[in-house]
């Protein structure tokens, strides 16, 4: 690929609105806090957030300043450039299955093994 063409890739992309990234944020956050199992009660208290700010910030009526998206970000063990990424959601939910499948095979192991006991 030329130069120039990678250049005009980037600049037919439309950027997202700051009401765009603050939905994409909230959504990825929540998203890897169920896949964590990890309450937002827990959270606030460990990224230092008060409940009040910590709820608006979920439903997005808030906006987050970029500190305090990299303390969430760090708090729940994320890179904060994957919690602004289209497809985080996928990607927890498909840790978030095999974690349960994981799980599942791990109960029947101990079932068989217990069954030849």
């Amino acid at each position: 690929m030329k130069r120039s063409e990678g250049y005009k890739d980037m600049k037919e992309q439309k950027p997202m609105t700051q009401e765009e990234l603050m939905d994409k944020f909230c959504t990825n956050v929540k998203a890897v806090c169920k896949a964590k199992g990890l309450a937002t009660g827990v959270l606030e208290l460990k990224a230092g957030m008060s409940r009040g700010y910590f709820s608006k910030l979920n439903k997005a009526t808030k906006e987050v300043g970029l500190y305090t998206a990299y303390r969430i970000a760090n708090t729940i063990g994320c890179d904060l450039k994957e919690l602004l990424e289209d497809d985080m959601w996928r990607k927890t939910r498909i840790a978030e299955l095999e974690a349960e499948l994981k799980a599942l095979k791990e109960g029947d192991q101990r079932k068989d093994d217990q069954d030849d006991l």
